[in-house]
This record gives structure tokens, C-alpha cells and sequence, in this order.
């Protein structure tokens, strides 16, 4: 992940230029540094555009509190993510505006260059306070987590498939896991229950520890309900892992310590010497979706049962 991260973009061509300080509501993890340096890169970018009387605007619409865009993600990785806004959807290479102004290509090509090279040169200025910030942000993380809990637990043994996609999404964004080892009982948050209980962790159950270098972005992914200081929202305020892979997970407030993840996933595939009439396949996570639709590429014919039924002590 770079230092710094430029979301280009366009918009309505009627719109002026956007650009930071993003507009509330601000994430709680976002650091004080990187929202001082919303307000630095402003002042850098404005500087053009008061020059050569370029409208503009700031604070408005555009907030830093999803974490799945190309200003957020990159500032949850330790970042400075920002967008910009460039009206000209649908403009070709000139189009008249509703306040009977022309916008050219040739504008629209010379502001994103204008706040490209301010950007740069905002972070050039800040050099040394920009590197040892984002150093800064991934090694707190490994000793002082943000947020109140300090371990997740995600129950093993209930939906494989579902494990194998979250575990997979893990691995791409660099957060650490592994297994407990041993079993025991504890305390913890139930997302499925919202609810704190006490519960059964077993051996070889999924443990995440916000002890480790992408602390805050794991914390912002598995957090159950998100603080926003502002109603007026951009776009969604959920986006909790454990709710959109529909995981039992339990969130705990002390630190666990446990061993290095072995992959313990059932093989399936099928060993017989026999011609069976058919296979049932269990539907159950995105998996078995991607399962079905390389059969149907594959012209295999598939059927469904539109009623319930049970074979071999299976329902």
C-alpha cells in the first residue's frame, strides 16, 4: 500500500470539482494525522483553483466512513485515501452546462492534473511526518489495538464453505488468524444472538487477535455496529464480516493466544466404483453457488427438489 492513494472519479457534468476535506460523518478510526492531512491537502488544492477561478467544493456529500472505497480502504491500510470529483459524465468532448457555461475535455483533463500534482506535492512537504506516521499506525497496532474487543472467535465445524470464503478474503487483505488448540469456555459478544454469553470454544475454531500489524482495518470489518457522528451518510453504515458471510462469531474483550492455522477442511470429493443414479450437493455458502454454475457452463443438467425429503438418514 502506497502513502498516498487518489480516487479519480467522475460525476453529474453540471457538478463543480470535488475534492478533501471529505464531509462528515469520519470513521472513529481514522487517526488524528490523517484527518490533519484532509485539511493540509485542501489548502493545496484550493491553491490552483482560486488562480484560475475554477469552481470547486469541499465538506460536502463524499464522507470517509465505508471502508470499501478508493479513499477509505487505502486509509484503514495506514494510507492517505482521497477522492476527487470531476463533472463530465456523459459530457464528451465539450458539453453546455445548465448555467449556459461550455465544459471542454480539455478542463476536465486540467484539473485532475491540477489536484493530482497538489497531492504530491502536499506529501512531498510532509515527507518525514507521512512516513513516520504510517509505520507508526501498523505498529501500534501489534501492542494496543483500538476498539473494546481483543480476540474474535468464528465456530469451526458449522459451515465450512462459509470459513473457507472468509478465511480467503483474510488472506487477500493480510490479516492474521489461526486456531485456538485446545478447548475451553469464555465470554463473548454473539453476533447472532446480539447478546454477551458465555460459550463452548473448541479446538480448532477460527481465532482472529486484533494483536497484529492490520489491526485497525480487521476492527473496522468486524465491528458489530458502526459509530457515525453524522446521519447523513453517504452510502451503507453495516458491513460486518460476520453478518455478511453469516458466521457464528463471538467477539471477547481479553486477548487469546493460539496456534497457527492448519486447514482442516473435509475433502468432498466422491471415491465409488458404482454408476449412482445421481449426487446431492448441500447448498450452503457462495461456494456451492460457484459449484452450480461450473456444472450448468459444463451443459450438466441440474434439477432441484421444490419439496423436502430424506435419504440414507440425511433430510
Amino acid at each position: 500500500m502506497p502513502h498516498l492513494h487518489a480516487d479519480f472519479h467522475e460525476q453529474g457534468y453540471n457538478s463543480p470539482y470535488y475534492f478533501a476535506p471529505s464531509a462528515k460523518p469520519y470513521h472513529e478510526d481514522i487517526s488524528l494525522w490523517q484527518r490533519d492531512f484532509q485539511q493540509k491537502l485542501g489548502g493545496y488544492n484550493k491553491r490552483d483553483f482560486d488562480k484560475n477561478g475554477w469552481l470547486y467544493f469541499s465538506n460536502e456529500r463524499f464522507d470517509l466512513l465505508y471502508p470499501s472505497y478508493g479513499d477509505t480502504y487505502p486509509t484503514f491500510n495506514g494510507a492517505f485515501g482521497m477522492t476527487y470529483e470531476q463533472g463530465g459524465i456523459g459530457a464528451g468532448l465539450a458539453i453546455a452546462k445548465s448555467d449556459g457555461d461550455t465544459l471542454t475535455l480539455k478542463q476536465r483533463i486540467s484539473h485532475h492534473y491540477s489536484t493530482s500534482f497538489a497531492a504530491l506535492e502536499a506529501l512531498s512537504d510532509n515527507a518525514e511526518k507521512s512516513v513516520n506516521e504510517f509505520i507508526k499506525y501498523f505498529e501500534s497496532g501489534k501492542t494496543n489495538p483500538s476498539g473494546n474487543y481483543k480476540s474474535y472467535i468464528v465456530k469451526f465445524n458449522e459451515n465450512q464453505g462459509k470459513i473457507r470464503d472468509f478465511t480467503a478474503l483474510l488472506d487477500r487483505l493480510n490479516i492474521q488468524y489461526g486456531q485456538v488448540g485446545k478447548s475451553y469456555t469464555a465470554n463473548g459478544f454473539s453476533y447472532i444472538e446480539n447478546i454477551s454469553k458465555g460459550f463452548n470454544i473448541e479446538a480448532n475454531d477460527l481465532l482472529i487477535s486484533s494483536y497484529q500489524p492490520k489491526s485497525t482495518l480487521l476492527k473496522v470489518l468486524m465491528e458489530p455496529k458502526t459509530m457515525v457522528e453524522d446521519s447523513s451518510t453517504y452510502d451503507i453504515t453495516a458491513w460486518s464480516l460476520p453478518y455478511a458471510y453469516g458466521l457464528n462469531t463471538y467477539a471477547l474483550k481479553e486477548k487469546l493466544v493460539g496456534k497457527p492455522f492448519e486447514n482442516e477442511f473435509k475433502d468432498n470429493r466422491i471415491y465409488t466404483n458404482s454408476r449412482p443414479y445421481a449426487y446431492l450437493a448441500k447448498w450452503n455458502a457462495m461456494n456451492d453457488c460457484k459449484f452450480l454454475a461450473a456444472l450448468l457452463q459444463n451443459k450438466i443438467k441440474v434439477r432441484i427438489s421444490e419439496t423436502a425429503f430424506e435419504i440414507n438418514g440425511k433430510k
